[in-house]
């Protein structure tokens, strides 16, 4: 599978109902219980984009939870926005911006290559790739 840029992405996502019944559709990633919840520079290359993330889980420490909706709109926000990068610097990212999977000040390999779309939930897919 080809990395998705932002727009890519935002195209995948904007036309998916954000409603199950009466209830919001979430979004997650297709490992372990992770939400994303925000977006910033990448650290293996501060030109590009990251997705943040949270898990959620009965640790006792936190229930994350995003749904489509907000996502969305947390995507369209992304492009044209200037991102402060690791080390300094600010950057803007635009439509073609290549999009990973890390929190803040964490490099890691996981490109997002696609989604599923389970009805009542939407699963970001990922993929290791070398930079």
């Amino acid at each position: 599978m080809n990395q998705l840029t932002l727009e890519k992405l935002l195209n995948l996502l904007k036309d998916i109902p954000t409603e199950w019944g009466k209830e919001p559709v979430d979004i997650r990633f297709d490992f372990g219980t992770a939400y994303p919840i925000g977006f910033s520079s990448w650290r293996g290359n501060y030109r590009e984009v990251a997705i943040n993330y949270s898990l959620s889980g009965y640790d006792g420490k936190q229930f994350a939870h995003t749904d489509l909706k907000d996502f969305v709109v947390m995507i369209q926000k992304s492009i044209g926005k200037e991102f402060y990068g690791w080390k300094g610097g600010d950057f803007t990212m635009t439509e073609d911006t290549p999009v990973w999977v890390a929190n803040d000040g964490n490099v890691g390999n996981t490109a997002v290559v696609g989604i599923k779309n389970e009805d009542y939930t939407v699963i970001i897919l990922t993929e290791y790739k070398e930079y």
